[in-house]
Protein backbone atom coordinates (compact mmCIF):
# COMPACT_ATOMS: atom_id res chain seq x y z
CA UNK A 1 0.00 0.00 0.00
CA UNK A 2 1.76 3.26 -0.82
CA UNK A 3 1.87 6.47 1.38
CA UNK A 4 -0.80 7.77 -0.23
CA UNK A 5 -3.35 5.23 0.00
CA UNK A 6 -2.69 4.58 3.15
CA UNK A 7 -3.30 8.08 4.39
CA UNK A 8 -6.33 8.24 2.36
CA UNK A 9 -7.94 4.82 4.09
CA UNK A 10 -6.81 6.21 7.55
CA UNK A 11 -8.36 9.58 6.84
CA UNK A 12 -11.42 7.61 5.04
CA UNK A 13 -11.73 5.58 8.21
CA UNK A 14 -11.38 8.34 11.19
CA UNK A 15 -13.49 11.03 8.95
CA UNK A 16 -16.81 9.06 8.23
CA UNK A 17 -19.74 10.19 9.41
CA UNK A 18 -22.11 7.42 10.80
CA UNK A 19 -25.60 8.05 11.78
CA UNK A 20 -26.43 6.71 15.03
CA UNK A 21 -30.05 5.50 15.97
CA UNK A 22 -30.72 4.96 19.28
CA UNK A 23 -31.04 1.13 19.00
CA UNK A 24 -27.86 1.10 16.90
CA UNK A 25 -25.29 2.41 19.72
CA UNK A 26 -22.99 0.42 21.37
CA UNK A 27 -23.81 -1.34 24.87
CA UNK A 28 -22.56 0.25 27.67
CA UNK A 29 -20.27 -2.72 28.40
CA UNK A 30 -18.81 -2.53 24.65
CA UNK A 31 -18.31 1.17 24.70
CA UNK A 32 -16.40 -0.09 28.29
CA UNK A 33 -13.84 -1.84 26.42
CA UNK A 34 -13.27 0.20 23.79
CA UNK A 35 -12.23 2.83 26.28
CA UNK A 36 -10.12 1.12 28.97
CA UNK A 37 -8.86 -0.42 25.26
CA UNK A 38 -7.44 3.44 24.11
CA UNK A 39 -6.69 3.72 27.80
CA UNK A 40 -3.85 1.21 27.62
CA UNK A 41 -2.79 2.26 24.39
CA UNK A 42 -2.09 5.39 25.19
CA UNK A 43 -0.13 4.31 28.51
CA UNK A 44 2.01 2.72 26.37
CA UNK A 45 2.41 5.52 23.98
CA UNK A 46 3.19 7.89 26.61
CA UNK A 47 5.53 5.64 28.85
CA UNK A 48 7.37 5.13 24.92
CA UNK A 49 7.86 8.38 24.14
CA UNK A 50 9.44 9.33 27.32
CA UNK A 51 11.85 6.14 27.47
CA UNK A 52 12.47 7.45 23.25
CA UNK A 53 13.54 10.75 24.89
CA UNK A 54 16.34 9.15 27.47
CA UNK A 55 17.83 7.77 24.73
CA UNK A 56 17.27 10.08 21.71
CA UNK A 57 20.52 12.34 20.80
CA UNK A 58 19.15 15.47 19.24
CA UNK A 59 17.35 17.93 21.76
CA UNK A 60 14.47 18.69 19.48
CA UNK A 61 13.80 15.27 19.02
CA UNK A 62 13.98 14.25 23.00
CA UNK A 63 12.18 17.96 23.40
CA UNK A 64 9.19 16.29 20.45
CA UNK A 65 8.99 13.06 22.73
CA UNK A 66 8.21 14.55 25.61
CA UNK A 67 5.48 17.25 24.24
CA UNK A 68 4.01 13.73 22.94
CA UNK A 69 4.09 11.81 25.87
CA UNK A 70 2.53 14.86 28.08
CA UNK A 71 -0.04 14.82 25.10
CA UNK A 72 -0.80 11.32 25.92
CA UNK A 73 -1.19 11.69 29.38
CA UNK A 74 -3.44 14.50 28.83
CA UNK A 75 -5.51 11.70 26.80
CA UNK A 76 -5.83 9.12 29.06
CA UNK A 77 -6.95 11.69 31.55
CA UNK A 78 -10.23 12.52 28.67
CA UNK A 79 -10.44 8.99 28.15
CA UNK A 80 -10.60 8.26 32.12
CA UNK A 81 -13.54 11.09 32.39
CA UNK A 82 -15.34 9.32 29.72
CA UNK A 83 -15.09 6.14 31.04
CA UNK A 84 -16.46 7.23 34.40
CA UNK A 85 -19.52 8.85 32.67
CA UNK A 86 -19.97 5.47 31.71
CA UNK A 87 -19.95 4.42 35.55
CA UNK A 88 -16.19 2.81 35.24
CA UNK A 89 -13.55 3.88 37.33
CA UNK A 90 -9.98 3.15 35.32
CA UNK A 91 -7.69 1.02 36.60
CA UNK A 92 -4.76 1.92 37.43
CA UNK A 93 -2.54 -0.85 35.37
CA UNK A 94 0.89 -0.02 34.25
CA UNK A 95 0.28 -0.63 30.35
CA UNK A 96 0.42 -3.77 28.50
CA UNK A 97 2.87 -6.44 28.32
CA UNK A 98 3.79 -5.86 24.49
CA UNK A 99 4.44 -2.56 24.85
CA UNK A 100 7.30 -2.89 28.01
CA UNK A 101 8.65 -5.63 25.33
CA UNK A 102 8.53 -2.70 22.48
CA UNK A 103 10.28 -0.78 25.17
CA UNK A 104 12.72 -3.14 26.58
CA UNK A 105 13.44 -3.35 22.46
CA UNK A 106 14.22 0.01 21.85
CA UNK A 107 15.91 0.41 25.06
CA UNK A 108 18.28 -2.40 24.02
CA UNK A 109 18.96 -1.29 19.95
CA UNK A 110 19.72 1.88 21.55
CA UNK A 111 22.69 0.95 24.07
CA UNK A 112 23.90 -0.95 21.03
CA UNK A 113 24.84 1.06 18.80
CA UNK A 114 21.44 1.35 17.14
CA UNK A 115 20.94 5.05 17.31
CA UNK A 116 18.42 7.73 16.82
CA UNK A 117 17.21 5.67 13.64
CA UNK A 118 16.48 2.67 15.82
CA UNK A 119 14.63 4.89 18.23
CA UNK A 120 13.05 6.81 15.78
CA UNK A 121 11.80 3.12 14.08
CA UNK A 122 10.63 2.01 17.34
CA UNK A 123 8.28 4.86 18.22
CA UNK A 124 6.93 4.74 14.63
CA UNK A 125 6.40 0.82 14.94
CA UNK A 126 4.21 1.73 18.59
CA UNK A 127 2.36 4.45 16.68
CA UNK A 128 1.01 1.73 14.09
CA UNK A 129 -0.41 -0.12 16.54
CA UNK A 130 -1.96 3.36 18.05
CA UNK A 131 -3.46 4.23 14.93
CA UNK A 132 -4.56 1.09 14.34
CA UNK A 133 -6.31 0.80 17.63
CA UNK A 134 -8.14 4.32 17.08
CA UNK A 135 -9.09 3.43 13.74
CA UNK A 136 -10.97 0.15 15.78
CA UNK A 137 -12.53 2.47 17.91
CA UNK A 138 -13.94 5.04 15.50
CA UNK A 139 -15.80 2.03 13.37
CA UNK A 140 -18.02 1.12 16.20
CA UNK A 141 -21.28 3.59 16.58
CA UNK A 142 -19.92 5.43 19.31
CA UNK A 143 -21.97 8.05 21.47
CA UNK A 144 -21.38 11.63 19.69
CA UNK A 145 -19.37 13.36 22.66
CA UNK A 146 -17.19 9.84 23.11
CA UNK A 147 -16.27 9.90 18.67
CA UNK A 148 -15.60 13.20 18.73
CA UNK A 149 -13.00 13.03 21.28
CA UNK A 150 -11.75 9.91 19.98
CA UNK A 151 -11.80 11.32 16.13
CA UNK A 152 -9.87 14.23 17.57
CA UNK A 153 -7.39 12.13 19.71
CA UNK A 154 -6.53 9.40 16.44
CA UNK A 155 -5.67 12.89 14.18
CA UNK A 156 -3.37 13.68 16.76
CA UNK A 157 -2.11 10.22 16.30
CA UNK A 158 -2.29 10.08 12.83
CA UNK A 159 -0.04 13.19 12.56
CA UNK A 160 2.56 12.02 15.47
CA UNK A 161 3.09 8.99 13.30
CA UNK A 162 3.84 11.00 10.40
CA UNK A 163 6.17 13.28 12.01
CA UNK A 164 8.16 10.55 13.62
CA UNK A 165 8.00 8.73 10.20
CA UNK A 166 9.66 11.64 8.31
CA UNK A 167 12.21 12.32 10.70
CA UNK A 168 13.20 8.17 10.70
CA UNK A 169 13.34 8.92 6.84
CA UNK A 170 15.40 11.84 6.70
CA UNK A 171 18.18 9.97 8.69
CA UNK A 172 17.90 6.88 6.80
CA UNK A 173 18.79 9.35 3.43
Amino acid sequence: MSFLDRHCYILRKTSCIIKREADTSMKQGQLIKVVEKLITICRDSEKAYKSAAEHIKQEHLKNLFLELSAQRSTFIKELEAELSTLGQVAETDSGSVAAAMRITWMDLEANTGGGDGAVLGSVERGEDIAKEAYADALGHALPLRLDTIIRRQAESVVNAHDTVKSMRDSLAA
